[in-house]
């Protein structure tokens, strides 16, 4: 602005004023404009002072699911190996499985299974440890509430003999 405009405007404006000092107010004069940080923080604050509820759903407490209920993760295939550990593992067992209590009969057969593919793994390999094929059976065994340690031992050593017979049937072929 030059400095001649700006006398004109500090005239203009003096002659607003009234002579004791204080500003007339305009009639025409609009009213000042609101800078924009400000304009918006009006715009936002109503939203800032509705107080929203956060709906949560109830905690239930974690129940087992029943046997029947849970999902079960789809088998893989069995080989022709695991079928024929799993009949080592199945001779003579019938009767004490069906003696078993449902909730048993579950465990007994998921460590089964469980023990015949770790005992297939092991066929595969080179060399097949016996005492760790009997140490698996054994623990398998134990899951037969009242039987004795030495029915269960007799037992897991019959399987073991069986499963090393078989081993050495995969050897000659």
């Amino acid at each position: 602005m030059a400095e001649g405009e700006f006398n004109q405007n500090l005239e203009k404006t003096l002659s607003e004023m009234e002579i004791d000092g204080n500003f007339k107010k305009a009639a025409e004069a609009p009213p000042a404009p609101e800078s924009a940080p400000e304009k918006a923080l009006e715009r936002v604050r109503p939203a800032f002072e509705i107080k929203e509820e956060v709906v949560r759903p109830p905690v239930m407490p974690k129940k087992p699911l029943p046997a029947s209920a849970q999902t079960v993760a789809e088998p893989l295939p069995k080989s022709q190996l695991q079928h024929q550990v799993e009949g080592v593992l199945e001779e003579g067992m019938a009767s004490v499985y069906l003696k078993l209590s449902p909730e048993k009969r579950a465990e007994f057969k998921k460590a089964g299974e469980e023990t015949a593919l770790k005992i297939t793994k092991m066929l595969q390999q080179a060399v097949l440890k016996i005492k760790e094929v009997f140490h698996l059976i054994f623990k398998w065994l134990k899951i037969i509430p009242g039987a004795s340690k030495y029915f269960l031992e007799q037992e897991a050593k019959i399987k073991s003999d069986r499963i090393l017979a078989l081993k050495k049937r995969m050897e000659k072929k």
